[in-house]
C-alpha cells in the first residue's frame, strides 16, 4: 500500500473548500448594505463587520482556516475562492441591513458604537443601557474604542466646564452643551463649529476634546483642511466628526462642500474596476469642526451655518491652568469621561422625549437644529429651551456681522443705501458702485468706494458680483436690506435693461 492510501492526521484535519463555504456560512451572516455591497458579520453580531470583497475579509478567512486545520500553509488560491464564494452570496441572497459610522438610529431610539468589539449603547426616551453590538455600524479601522459612559442619573455638564473655561460668556457654554449633545443625533442637519482666538487660546485643545468625546478616531487630534472636495468625500465616508486644526483660509470649493456636509450631502463614487455607469450614492451628515487664529469662515453661505466661537487666552489663574498644575488636564479628562458621558447620554435620552412636543413660534435658520436645542437645552440641569433661543439669537447675530464685515459684495450694498433707503440700477451699475439720484459723492464716500474696489475677494466682473449677491442675500436681509435680483425665478428688465433693486427694509415703530 502506498503512502497516499494511508492519510496522515494533518491531512484528515483538512477540509474541502465546499465544506470551508458551508461552515463559514453557518458561523456568520452575510449581508448587503444600503449601497449594495455584500458583506460578512464575524459570528452574527455587529463587533466585527466588514466587506466580503475587502482584504479584512480575506485576513479573516486565512486566519478562520489556519485555527480550523491547524496548518499555515493555507493556499492562496483557496482563500480567494471562499471569499469570492462568500461575496457572491452575500450579494444573491444576503438580506439588506443598513450600516452606519458610529452612530445608528431606529425609530427614536439612536444606537452609538463603544467600537470595544463588543457593546454599543442604546438610547431611548426612557433611558440609555449598554447593549450588545447590534449589526448597524461599519468597522474602519481608525475608529478608535470608547469609554463606558457611567450612569450617575446626572443631566448636568459642570465637570466639563474646567475644561473649556475659555469660552468668552455665559451664552457660549450653552451654545456648546447643546452643540456637543447634538452630535449624538445621526444623519441631522446641524452647524459647523467654528474657533478663532489668539495663540495660546486653546483652540485644538477645544476641537481635539469634542472629537475625542463623540467619535474618537486616528484623526482627533485634528487634520489639515484637505486640498480637494475628493479628499474630503473620503474623510466623510469613514468618520463621524471632521476636526481641522490651524486652518487659515477655506477655498470657495471645500467652503461649499463643508456647507453640503453639515445639511446633508450625496455622495457619489465609482464602483472600483466598474463602468462610468456603476456608481454609489449615499447620503452624508457630517459634524465639520474649524479652527484658526484669525477666523477661518467668511462667506456667507458657510456663516449661516456656523456656531462660531471666539476664545480668551488661557491665564495663569484659570480653572484650566490651576487643572493643568495639579496632575495635568489630561489626567483630569480621562479621569471624569465616563462622567461626562454619561452625563450626555442622560441629556440626549431625556431630550429625545421632549423634541416632538417643542413649538417654536418663530423658528430661525437651521430650523432643525433650533428645535433639537430646544429640546436639549430643556433637558439641562439649569437651564431651559428659552435660554437656547436667546443665546442662539445672539451668536446668529453675530455670524450675520462677521458675515457682513468678511463680504465685500455685502459691504458694497450697505455703501450704495448709505445716502438713500433704496437703489436700483444694472448689475454693471452695481458693480461700478454708482451712486444714484444725484448725490454728489463725498471725498470719504470715494475713499470708501476705492477701498471695496480695491479688495482683492471684490468681485472681478458685474456676473460674478450677482452670483456672491445671491449667496450673501439672507445675511443681507437679517440686517434689514432686501436684494431683488429676480421675479417669479426670471430676471427683472425694466427699460430694457437687467436690473437689480436694493431696498431698506422699513422699521417698524414701537408704540
Amino acid at each position: 500500500m502506498s503512502d497516499t492510501d494511508n492519510p496522515t492526521t494533518e491531512d484528515k484535519k483538512s477540509m474541502s473548500t465546499e465544506e470551508a463555504i458551508g461552515k463559514l456560512r453557518e458561523e456568520n451572516l452575510l449581508f448587503v448594505d444600503q449601497e449594495g455591497v455584500g458583506h460578512l458579520a464575524v459570528n452574527g453580531n455587529g463587533a466585527n463587520v466588514f466587506p466580503t470583497a475587502s482584504r479584512d475579509c480575506a485576513k479573516f478567512i486565512r486566519q478562520w482556516l489556519v485555527k480550523q486545520q491547524k496548518r499555515y500553509d493555507i493556499n492562496r488560491n483557496t482563500i480567494d475562492a471562499i471569499q469570492q464564494a462568500l461575496d457572491c452570496e452575500a450579494e444573491i441572497e444576503g438580506a439588506t441591513i443598513p450600516l452606519n459610522v458610529r452612530l445608528a438610529r431606529e425609530d427614536n431610539t439612536i444606537f452609538y458604537d463603544l467600537r470595544d468589539g463588543a457593546h454599543a449603547v442604546e438610547i431611548s426616551p426612557n433611558g440609555w443601557h449598554i447593549v450588545p453590538t447590534p449589526i448597524k455600524f461599519r468597522s474602519f479601522k481608525k475608529l478608535r474604542p470608547q469609554v463606558q459612559p457611567l450612569n450617575t442619573n446626572s443631566r448636568s455638564l459642570e465637570c466639563l466646564r474646567p475644561l473649556v473655561s475659555n469660552l468668552e460668556s455665559e451664552d457660549d457654554w450653552l451654545m456648546y452643551q447643546v452643540f456637543l449633545v447634538s452630535l449624538f443625533v445621526p444623519d441631522f442637519p446641524r452647524p459647523l463649529l467654528c474657533v478663532d482666538g489668539v495663540q495660546g487660546a486653546g483652540k485644538s485643545t477645544l476641537i481635539k476634546l469634542t472629537a475625542d468625546l463623540v467619535d474618537p478616531s486616528g484623526i482627533s487630534s485634528g487634520l489639515n483642511v484637505p486640498r480637494n472636495i475628493e479628499e474630503l468625500r473620503r474623510l466623510a465616508n469613514h468618520y463621524l466628526i471632521l476636526p481641522f486644526d490651524n486652518a487659515s483660509r477655506l477655498s470657495p470649493d471645500i467652503s461649499d462642500a463643508l456647507c453640503s456636509l453639515s445639511t446633508g450631502s450625496s455622495s457619489v463614487r465609482r464602483i472600483l474596476y466598474s463602468t462610468e455607469d456603476e456608481l454609489i450614492y449615499s447620503d452624508v451628515y457630517r459634524s465639520v469642526l474649524i479652527c484658526g487664529i484669525p477666523r477661518v469662515a467668511e462667506r456667507a453661505d458657510i456663516l449661516d451655518r456656523c456656531l462660531s466661537f471666539s476664545l480668551r487666552r488661557i491665564g495663569d489663574t484659570s480653572k484650566q491652568r490651576t487643572i493643568s498644575g495639579a496632575g495635568g488636564l489630561d489626567h483630569y479628562y480621562k479621569e471624569h469621561k465616563p462622567e461626562i458621558l454619561g452625563a450626555i447620554m442622560n441629556i440626549l435620552a431625556d431630550a429625545l422625549g421632549k423634541v416632538d412636543k417643542v413649538k417654536i413660534k418663530n423658528l430661525p435658520r437651521l430650523a432643525d437644529f433650533a428645535v433639537l436645542g430646544y429640546a436639549i437645552a430643556e433637558s439641562i440641569e439649569g437651564y431651559n429651551g428659552e435660554m437656547f433661543l436667546t443665546a442662539y439669537k445672539r451668536m446668529r447675530d453675530k455670524s450675520d456681522q462677521f458675515a457682513l464685515d468678511a463680504s465685500p459684495t455685502a459691504q458694497a450694498i450697505q455703501y450704495l443705501l448709505s445716502t438713500a433707503d433704496e437703489w436700483q440700477g444694472t448689475p454693471y451699475e452695481l458693480w461700478n458702485l454708482e451712486i444714484k439720484d444725484g448725490h454728489e459723492i463725498t471725498p470719504e464716500e470715494m475713499k470708501v468706494r476705492q477701498e471695496l474696489k480695491a479688495n482683492p475677494y471684490f468681485p472681478k466682473s458685474a456676473a460674478t458680483l450677482i452670483k456672491e449677491l445671491v449667496r450673501c442675500q439672507a445675511t443681507l436681509a437679517a440686517v434689514g436690506i432686501d436684494v431683488e435680483c429676480t421675479r417669479n425665478g426670471k430676471s427683472i428688465w425694466l427699460n430694457g435693461s437687467r436690473t437689480v433693486i436694493l431696498r431698506k427694509r422699513q422699521q417698524k415703530q414701537e408704540s
